[in-house]
């Protein structure tokens, strides 16, 4: 099963499979949260996997772009020794 979206209603799971249309089940939608907070990762999570460099500025420019958007949590870098993650090792730069 492909998973659309999972949320966490009153400490239960609730998982959407891909093909499932919430609209449809009205008892689901009256348990949803009036608000979400959405933490977007990318910058840190995402760009640390890559196996290429990054240049610092482009990821300046891909917060940026992300702020922009309306997010109000990104996890935009994180200060690790440059030899466990070689990726952040312009984090000082990028937050600068």
């Amino acid at each position: 099963m492909k998973v659309l979206a999972v949320l966490t209603v009153h400490g239960e799971i609730l998982r959407f499979p891909q093909n499932d249309n919430i609209l449809r089940r009205p008892e689901l939608i009256q348990e949803l949260p009036a608000e979400v907070m959405v933490r977007e990762v990318g910058p840190r999570d995402g760009l640390q996997a890559e196996d290429r460099w990054v240049d610092t500025a482009d990821k300046v420019r891909l917060i940026n772009l992300l702020s922009k958007s309306g997010l109000k949590r990104i996890e935009a870098t994180s200060f690790v020794h440059p030899k466990a993650i070689p990726q952040l090792r312009d984090a000082a730069e990028t937050m600068g």
